[in-house]
């Protein structure tokens, strides 16, 4: 679980380091959300290396050396969408080139091929989708995947509440 978790995490890293790319500086607050989805993904790599010691009484799932190099994997890709969000302003972005926002678009791309990767060790979490776009934009493309909901950003916590509850009552 804590895996798909950290997949989940990179493919949110990739969207808001796409959604900054394309909106910045209008929305420079999306690099707050990127320190936090570090944070996230730091203490999710953590537990990851603690349950793979043997931490947790359980047996790994999997080779300590190999879970170890795919949690700090996972870990790097988030903190690089993050440094490249603290790099626009430290070193005074005004507008990122067109370049870069198809970067971030290349990005998404990839961050979703590694929670699919990861969603195939456990087929059944729930997964609730968060995007920009309204929901026919996005639902072809992630039909695969059997999502139980869909929040358009932006959106209230109460609302975010409502649908983690729904989705994860179904699980």
């Amino acid at each position: 679980m804590l895996l798909e978790e950290s997949g989940r995490n990179v493919e949110r890293a990739a969207l808001l380091l796409r959604d900054l790319l394309v909106d910045y500086p209008e929305r420079a607050e999306l690099a707050r959300e990127l320190v936090l989805c570090e944070h996230e993904g730091d203490r999710i790599a953590h537990d990851i290396i603690h349950r793979l010691k043997g931490g947790d009484g359980k047996s790994a799932p999997m080779d300590p050396i190999d879970g170890y190099q795919l949690a700090t994997a996972l870990d790097d890709i988030v903190d690089f969408a993050e440094q490249a969000a603290d790099n626009m302003g430290l070193f005074g972005v005004e507008a990122p080139m067109e370049q870069a926002s198809q970067m971030g678009d290349v990005l998404v791309g990839a961050g979703e091929q590694v929670a699919r990767a990861l969603r195939t060790h456990r087929p059944t979490v729930p997964i609730v989708l968060m995007s920009g776009y309204n929901e026919h934009q996005v639902s072809a493309r992630f039909a695969d995947l059997a999502l139980s909901g869909y929040l358009q950003k932006p959106f209230t916590f109460s609302l975010l509440q409502q649908q983690l509850r729904k989705a994860l009552a179904r699980y």
